[in-house]
C-alpha cells in the first residue's frame, strides 16, 4: 500500500513540472511576439538577417541613413549607395550593440560628434571613398570601443590636435589619399595601434614616430608608406614593427645600418623605387625573413654584391625586374633563403652559374624572361618544389639538365615559351612530358606556348602533339653518325701521318726558318724595349759591392757609353717600400745586370731581385739577364737557384788582367747595348765569353 501512495506522489509532480514549463514557453512566447512589434521590424528596401544580427542596405540607391533599424543590430552596411549626410542623432540612439557600421563609397562631407555617442560597442567604422572635409575636433568622442577606423580617399581637412585621442583601443587606422600631412599631435593615445596604413599622401620625409622620447605607436607591427615621395628611410619610435611598405616611393638611397634600429622587422618592401645606392651594411639584420627589391631601379655587381652578407635569415628575396651583371657568389650567406625571385634580370649561363649554387635550401625559383641558354644540374639545389624558367632561350632538355631528382619530386615547372630544338637531343625531354606527374605550367591548357622553333619542318608544332623525330629514327641518325665520324677519324689520321712524314724529312729546313724567324722578332723585340724602357739596364748588387759599381761599372756604361743605368742607392722612389721600388724599376728596364759576388749570394734582398726578373722572363719569353762574377763564388753560400741560373745563363767573369778587363767591357757593352745587331753578340757561346774573360 505504501509503494502505491509514493507512485501517485511521483506522478503528481511530474503533472505539475509540465504545466509550468508550458506557462514559461507560453510568456516567452509573448515577449518574443513583442519584440518583433518594436525593435525588429526589417528597413525598407534592405535586407535583414535577424539570427545573424545583421542589416544589409549596401547598392540600394539611398539617399538617407534608414530611421527604422532595429535595435539588435550588429553589423549594418549602408555601402555604395548615394547617402549624403550621417543623419539626425535619433537613428543612432537605439544602436547600443552595433558592432560593424559599413558607410563607404557614399558622398558624405561631414562627419559629426552626435552620431557616435551612444555607439558604446561599435568596432569597426569604414567610412573610406567619400567627400568628408569637416571632422569635429570631438568627431571620435564615445567611440573607446573602435578597433578599426578607415578614413581612406577622403578630401581630408587638417588633422587637429589630438583628435584621434578617445580611440584608446584603436588597432587598424588607414589614411589612404587623404592628402593629409602627418602630425604626431593627431595621433596622440594610440598605444594600441598595429597597423598604420598612410598611402599616397605625397610625404616629402619619413614621419617620426616619436612625441617626446616616448613612441606614438609602441605596439605598431604593421607600417604602410606606398606611393609617397619619400627620399631615405628612419626607423625612430618604431620597435615593435614588423612589416614596413615602402614601395612607389622616390628612396635612392639606402645609408649604413638603416635597419639597425628595426629590431622586430621581418618584411621589407621597397619595390618600384629608384635606388641607386645600398651600403653593405644597410640590411643588416638578424630578424628580415623577406625583401622585395622588385622593380626599384637597383643594378646588382661586382662592386656590391656584399649587400646580402649580414641577413643571415632572410628566406624571400625578390629582384625581379632589377639588372643582374655577371657577379660571383652574392647570395653566399643566405643559407636559409627558400624563395628567389630573378625573372627579368638579363641572366645569363654564366651569371646563373655564379649566383645559385650556394642556395642549398631554396624551394621556391623564378628566372622566367632572361636569355638563359642551357640548364646545369649544379646550379639548382634538390630542395626545389617550384621552378619558372619560362620565356628564356633554351633549346633543348635532357636528363642531366636538372638533379636527377628534382624531375620527380618537383611539384611545378614552367617551360613556356622557350625556342625548343625538336631534333633527337630533345626525345628524353618530350618523354619526360607525357609520363610525369609533376604540374607543367601551361602544357595542358595552351600546349603552343611549348612549340619547336627548329627544324624548319617542325616550326610551330606543339611538344604535346610533336609524332617525330621518333626513337627508332633517332636511333638509326645515331648510328649513321657514329660511322661518318669513324670514317672522318681515319682520314684525319692519314692525312696526319702524311704531315708528320715530310715535315721530319725537310726538319732542318723546317728548324733553319724557325731559329732565322726568331732572331729577326728579338731584333725587332730589341727596337722597341729602346723606344719603351726608362732605363737600360738594373743594377743589382750587394752593398759591399757598392764601391766596385760606382767606379768601375757607372764610369764605363754611363760615362763612356751613355748608358742609363737604374742604381738603387740613386734612383729608387722616396717615400715607395723597397719591394714597390724594385718590382717598378725591374719592369722599366730592358736589361738587368747582377753583380755576383759572395755577399751577393748571401744577401735576402739579391735573391728577392732575382726571383722577380726570373718570373718576368718566364712572362714575356725574353732573356733579359745578364750575370757579372766577381769572384768565385763558395759552395756553402750558393743557394740552389743562383747556381741553376749560373749553369744555364751566360755570364762574364771580372779579372785582374788589363787585357782581360778590356775584353770584359766589349763584351758587358754588346750585352747591354741598344743596337739591333747586339741580340746576335749577346748571344754568343758560354765557352767565349768564359775564355776571352779570362
Amino acid at each position: 500500500m505504501n509503494l502505491y501512495y509514493f507512485l501517485g506522489i511521483i506522478l503528481l509532480t511530474l503533472m505539475c513540472q509540465e504545466i509550468l514549463a508550458v506557462g514559461d514557453i507560453g510568456k516567452a512566447s509573448h515577449f518574443a511576439e513583442r519584440r518583433d512589434r518594436v525593435g525588429s521590424r526589417c528597413p525598407r528596401n534592405c535586407t535583414c538577417e535577424f539570427k545573424k544580427f545583421t542589416v544589409n542596405c549596401s547598392k540600394r540607391g539611398l539617399t538617407h541613413v534608414p530611421p527604422n533599424v532595429p535595435y539588435t543590430t550588429r553589423f549594418l552596411f549602408l555601402n555604395k549607395n548615394k547617402i549624403t549626410t550621417l543623419g539626425e542623432p535619433a537613428i543612432y540612439q537605439n544602436l547600443r550593440q552595433l558592432q560593424v557600421l559599413d558607410i563607404s563609397r557614399n558622398s558624405i562631407t561631414t562627419f559629426h560628434n552626435a552620431i557616435c555617442s551612444n555607439l558604446g560597442h561599435l568596432k569597426v567604422l569604414d567610412l573610406s571613398n567619400n567627400m568628408v572635409n569637416v571632422i569635429d575636433s570631438d568627431a571620435f568622442v564615445g567611440l573607446s570601443s573602435l578597433q578599426c577606423l578607415s578614413l581612406s580617399f577622403n578630401p581630408l581637412p587638417h588633422l587637429q590636435y589630438g583628435l584621434f585621442s578617445p580611440l584608446v583601443s584603436l588597432t587598424e587606422l588607414k589614411l589612404d589619399s587623404t592628402h593629409v600631412a602627418f602630425v604626431p599631435e593627431a595621433f596622440l593615445n594610440l598605444t594600441n595601434l598595429r597597423r598604420f596604413v598612410f598611402r599616397h599622401n605625397r610625404l616629402l620625409e619619413f614621419p617620426k614616430f616619436l612625441y617626446g622620447n616616448a613612441s606614438l605607436f609602441p605596439k605598431l607591427v604593421e607600417l604602410n608608406l606606398d606611393g609617397n615621395s619619400l627620399e631615405s628611410v628612419s626607423s625612430s619610435g618604431l620597435d615593435s614593427l614588423q612589416f614596413l611598405t615602402l614601395g612607389s616611393n622616390k628612396i635612392d638611397k639606402m645609408r649604413e645600418l638603416t635597419l639597425s634600429d628595426f629590431k622586430s622587422l621581418k618584411t621589407l618592401n621597397l619595390y618600384n623605387n629608384i635606388l641607386r645606392h645600398i651600403h653593405r651594411t644597410a640590411f643588416c639584420s638578424t630578424t628580415l625573413k623577406k625583401l622585395n627589391l622588385a622593380f626599384s631601379g637597383f643594378i646588382l655587381s661586382e662592386t656590391n654584391n656584399n649587400i646580402f652578407n649580414c641577413i643571415p635569415n632572410l628566406e624571400d628575396l625578390r629582384m625581379n625586374n632589377v639588372q643582374v651583371s655577371r657577379v660571383r657568389r652574392p647570395f653566399m650567406n643566405l643559407t636559409k633563403l627558400k624563395k628567389l625571385n630573378l625573372g627579368s634580370t638579363s641572366l645569363r649561363d654564366v651569371a646563373v652559374t655564379h649566383m645559385l649554387p650556394d642556395l642549398k635550401r631554396l624551394e621556391w625559383l623564378s628566372l622566367t624572361g632572361n636569355t638563359i641558354q642551357r640548364l646545369r644540374s649544379k646550379n639548382f639545389a634538390e630542395t626545389l618544389k617550384v621552378l619558372f624558367l619560362g620565356n628564356n632561350r633554351i633549346t633543348t632538355l635532357d636528363i642531366t639538365s636538372l638533379p636527377e631528382s628534382l624531375w620527380k619530386s618537383l611539384e611545378r615547372i614552367d617551360l613556356s615559351g622557350n625556342p625548343f630544338t625538336c631534333d633527337c637531343q630533345l626525345l628524353w625531354f618530350r618523354g619526360w612530358l607525357s609520363t610525369t606527374n609533376v604540374t607543367i605550367s601551361g602544357f595542358n591548357s595552351d600546349p603552343m606556348q611549348y612549340q619547336c622553333s627548329a627544324p624548319a619542318d617542325r616550326r610551330k608544332q606543339s611538344l604535346k602533339y610533336l609524332k617525330h623525330p621518333t626513337e627508332e629514327e633517332c636511333f638509326k641518325a645515331t648510328t649513321d653518325w657514329y660511322l661518318l665520324s669513324v670514317l672522318l677519324f681515319s682520314m684525319a689520321a692519314s692525312i696526319a701521318s702524311t704531315i708528320g712524314s715530310v715535315l721530319y724529312r725537310f726538319r732542318w729546313y723546317v728548324k733553319y726558318w724557325y731559329f732565322k724567324y726568331n732572331i729577326q722578332q728579338r731584333q725587332n723585340a730589341l727596337s722597341l724595349d729602346a723606344r719603351f724602357y726608362k732605363y737600360d739596364a738594373f743594377v743589382s748588387y750587394s752593398k759591399h759591392d757598392a764601391h766596385w759599381v760606382v767606379t768601375e761599372l757607372r764610369r764605363h756604361l754611363e760615362t763612356e757609353e751613355g748608358l742609363n743605368l737604374c742604381i738603387h742607392d740613386r734612383d729608387f722612389l722616396v717615400g715607395e717600400d723597397i719591394v714597390s721600388n724594385v718590382v717598378l724599376s725591374i719592369e722599366q728596364s730592358r736589361k738587368v745586370l747582377f753583380i755576383v759576388s759572395n755577399a751577393f749570394a748571401v744577401s735576402q734582398w739579391c735573391h728577392f731581385e732575382l726571383i722577380m726578373v726570373q718570373t718576368r722572363m718566364l712572362e714575356n719569353d725574353r732573356d733579359n739577364l745578364v750575370l757579372i762574377l766577381l769572384e768565385e763564388i763558395n759552395d756553402a753560400n750558393l743557394s740552389p737557384r743562383l747556381k741553376l741560373q749560373m749553369e744555364k745563363q751566360t755570364y762574364l767573369e771580372w779579372t785582374s788582367s788589363e787585357v782581360g778587363r778590356q775584353l770584359f767591357w766589349d763584351r758587358l757593352r754588346q750585352a747591354v747595348s741598344r743596337s739591333p745587331d747586339s741580340v746576335i753578340h749577346s748571344h754568343l757561346p758560354i765557352e767565349m765569353f768564359r775564355s776571352s774573360a779570362r
